[in-house]
């Protein structure tokens, strides 16, 4: 293994320098007892980083089909029938994937499975998802303005256009299902469209895509279809000093 040489000196300004040299290479740290010194070997290698312990909970607000049996953030939460489908759900829940303080491979992906619906009538098929990050550790399903998601922070606002896939002819309306209050009804067919949003845990700054058709639809040999895909800016959604 390659030894690093720690050298000492003392800066016009009088601060403190340290240096590490690597080959050629030399990194100069101003007040290095702030710097962790895993940090600056990292940053001579980041392509396979260590596990890391998460610094944010990482969730996406959904509308969930609505089971107060399963759930019991369900059971004092209000449900509404949805126009499109005539289902009972509740609406901008919050499905947190990953809490604070969770050790995360470098590159871990966390999946967040979506299903969006339409009225058959519409002839674009728009919508946006909410990513949330939070500094505290949180329990899923309760709604967005539920106390449990107290200092809850919206990370980004994800808009996406599912219309190309009206061409697609593996994309067919749907009838009512079975607990549906237009069940039986042809004429309330509707469209639905099943995605994953994949976010991305990759350095300081995590990126997501969303990507169709979803996993458990993928069929032998085919791969999944990127539609959307940006970065996520953690640190604009905290107070300074955390990451």
């Amino acid at each position: 293994m390659e030894k690093l040489r720690h050298e000492t000196c003392v800066a016009k300004n009088g601060k403190t320098i340290e240096s590490i040299v690597r080959r050629n290479i030399k990194l100069k740290i101003l007040n290095p007892t702030a710097v962790a010194r895993g940090a600056v070997l990292r940053a001579l290698s980041k392509s396979d980083g260590p596990e890391r312990f998460s610094q944010c909970s990482y969730g996406l607000s959904l509308k969930e089909p609505y089971m107060p049996e399963e759930y019991e953030a369900h059971r004092n939460a209000t449900a509404k029938i949805d126009d499109d489908d005539g289902c009972w759900y509740v609406e901008r829940t919050i499905d947190w994937k990953i809490n604070k303080g969770s050790q995360v491979p470098n590159g871990h992906e966390i999946k967040f499975l979506v299903r969006q619906t339409f009225a058959h009538r519409r002839r674009k098929l728009g919508c946006t998802v909410d990513l949330y990050v939070s500094d505290k550790e949180h329990k899923s399903h309760y709604p967005l303005k539920h106390a449990s998601n107290k200092g809850t922070e919206l990370a980004r606002k994800i808009s996406l256009d599912w219309t190309i896939l009206k061409k697609s002819k593996r994309f067919q309306p749907e009838m009512p299902l079975e607990d549906s209050v237009y069940k039986g009804q042809a004429n309330r067919m509707y469209w639905a469209v099943y995605y994953d949003v994949v976010l991305i845990l990759e350095g300081r700054n995590p990126r997501y895509e969303a990507r169709w058709p979803s996993s458990p639809d993928l069929r032998a040999g085919e791969e999944q279809q990127v539609y959307e895909q940006g970065q996520i800016c953690v640190a604009a959604a905290f107070k300074p000093g955390i990451e």
